[in-house]
């Protein structure tokens, strides 16, 4: 019975723990490309700069 309780256990921790690193990293991405374009524009010379 204990080998049975260990491969539940592993089958459920993976899913949870995959979708919620995954959910928030989409969800930054999107809202950063919109800010860098926009600064891109202003400053045509970020490349020269650094």
């Amino acid at each position: 019975s204990r080998s049975t309780a260990g491969r539940s256990v592993g089958r459920v921790a993976p899913s949870p723990v995959a979708p919620s690193p995954v959910a928030p990293r989409p969800v930054e991405l999107p809202v950063e490309l919109p800010v860098a374009p926009a600064v891109v524009p202003v400053g045509t010379g970020t490349g020269e700069q650094r």
